[in-house]
């Protein structure tokens, strides 16, 4: 975090580290339009180039190559090559942070909670009381692809405008 900061770079409170160094660099978030800054933000282009930069200064390589050489001093124990995540643990930890940022962003994840909500509720009462013969089952599968079809149009139309 202190080099992200000494080169110009903070990061915000509350905020995940490594969230906020990946939007820095990432050239998806350049159209993203930052609210809490009234200053022009750096495009992820310009943001590298200042970091590679001040990574390759002298002052910085020097820090960093001391640092190295006193972690080789430290000894320890050997290295061995590290097993990947379990499936589980890999779901765990992505579900903890999906949540983590629905908290920081309450808009749009609960607005995008609702929406889903909303069209589960509208698709089940379709099928609510269908019966049990192949009929009307058929009937409510044409209506449900009618209106699925309808859906679509709208939310990709209200998404990206012509």
């Amino acid at each position: 975090p202190e080099f992200f900061t000494e080169s110009g770079f903070p990061c915000p409170p509350l905020r995940n580290p490594s969230d906020h160094f990946l939007r820095t660099i990432n050239k998806d978030f350049d159209e993203e339009i930052v609210e809490s800054s009234k200053a022009r933000r750096k495009t992820a282009a310009e943001a590298i180039e200042i970091l590679t930069d001040a990574y390759q200064s002298p002052a910085y390589s020097e820090k960093t190559m001391d640092r190295i050489a006193e972690m080789k001093g430290i000894g320890g124990a050997p290295f061995r090559k590290r097993e990947q995540a379990s499936f589980s643990t890999k779901l765990f930890v992505l579900t903890r942070r999906s949540f983590v940022n629905m908290h920081r962003d309450i808009g749009y994840y609960w607005m995008r909670l609702g929406v889903y909500l909303g069209i589960g509720i509208c698709l089940g009462t379709i099928f609510y009381q269908v019966g049990h013969s192949y009929s009307s089952i058929q009937v409510n599968s044409i209506r449900h692809d009618v209106l699925g079809n309808r859906n679509i149009y709208i939310s990709t139309t209200l998404v990206c405008p012509p």
